[in-house]
C-alpha cells in the first residue's frame, strides 16, 4: 500500500487520486471511507481471479499479480466501491 500511496503523492505531499483530485488524508489516519486502492484498467480483480480459477495462472502468478503495486491506483472510496471507473 505504501508504494501505491507514494506514487500518487505529489511533491507537496498531497495525496491525489488517479484523476489528480486531492484527497484530504494524512499518513497515520485511517483511510477507510476516504480512499482505497483500485485496480488499473486491464487489472480488474474479478477478471484476474477468473483466469486463476480457470487454470490460466498458477497460484504464484496470481499472488505475484496481487501484490504488484503497479496494478493499483489511488481512488476515492466511494468511486472504488461503486465501481465507477471500471
Amino acid at each position: 500500500m505504501d508504494k501505491v500511496r507514494e506514487a500518487f503523492t505529489d511533491a507537496d505531499g498531497v495525496l491525489r487520486d488517479w484523476r489528480g483530485k486531492p484527497i484530504d488524508w494524512q499518513p497515520g489516519q485511517p483511510r477507510a471511507g476516504i480512499w482505497g486502492m483500485g485496480h488499473k484498467p486491464g487489472h480488474k480483480y474479478s477478471d484476474v481471479w477468473r483466469s486463476y480459477v480457470n487454470g490460466e495462472m498458477t497460484p504464484q502468478q496470481f499472488l505475484d499479480w496481487y501484490i504488484e503495486p503497479k496494478n493499483y491506483r489511488v481512488e476515492f472510496s466511494s468511486r472504488n466501491r461503486g465501481h465507477y471507473d471500471e
